[in-house]
């Protein structure tokens, strides 16, 4: 098995641009099914995590998702990963000593990394649904720093503020669920750790296929990448 990167640019981009890996899980779940080999590059803690889903389904999308990350590490990189836990900050989001920064989203059948070796950066996605819960734009007003439109009772908006505001709090290792019920200042107090508060200068809507939404948080300056990962 040797995975192969196919480019896709979303704009002319410098060599340190962040790089946005699309990954499909069907496709890297099947490929772990056929060599289950490929789990050896997962840490103690990610094996110990994928026996605790409720179901073989949600297990092998994970397993998917960090096989394909750590593949990813591995071949652009040259780290040497295979086997052992990625470090943890205090707030929970793995890093890699000495390695690229990362940030790793999934949503069904969907999973991006996003990857930069010059700064931090952050990235999600979400399957939009038709059900997506309407008002917490207004249940959490820090939701409303990050939403495209004051039309809080359409599920969009609300969908692109939660996804936008997931992928800043990811660049900068914020834990989501502790700022939600935060006031404005006290949630801008916290996140000055990149400098200024201004959405527009480092979140860009990312390429992903229908049914998906996605942003990533990230230096703009330096530009995007998008890749697919294929197996």
């Amino acid at each position: 098995m040797n995975p192969s990167a196919n480019g896709r640019e979303s704009e002319a981009a410098p060599s340190a641009a962040s790089i946005i890996w699309t990954l499909d899980l069907a496709r890297i779940r099947n490929q772990v099914r056929r060599e289950p080999s490929l789990t050896a590059l997962l840490g103690p803690s990610e094996h110990t995590r994928a026996v605790r889903y409720a179901n073989a389904a949600l297990s092998e999308m994970y397993v998917a998702a960090h096989v394909g990350l750590r593949t990813i590490l591995a071949q652009q990189y040259g780290m040497k990963i295979a086997g052992n836990d990625f470090s943890i900050t205090p707030t929970g989001k793995p890093f890699l000593a000495g390695g690229p920064e990362f940030s790793l989203s999934r949503s069904g059948l969907l999973a991006l990394v996003a990857i930069s070796e010059v700064s931090h950066v952050g990235v999600d996605v979400e399957q939009m649904h038709k059900n997506t819960i309407k008002r917490w734009a207004i249940r959490y007003p820090v939701l409303r720093l990050f939403a495209l439109s004051t039309d809080y009772d359409q599920p969009e908006t609300f969908l692109h503020a939660w996804v936008r505001l997931e992928a800043w709090c990811k660049r900068r290792a914020m834990a989501l669920s502790t700022i939600l019920d935060n006031g404005e200042a006290e949630f801008l107090r916290i996140g000055e750790e990149l400098g200024p508060f201004n959405p527009a200068s480092e979140l860009r809507q990312l390429d992903v296929p229908s049914g998906h939404l996605a942003w990533c948080a990230c230096d703009l300056n330096r530009g995007i990448l998008q890749k697919q990962l294929d197996f």
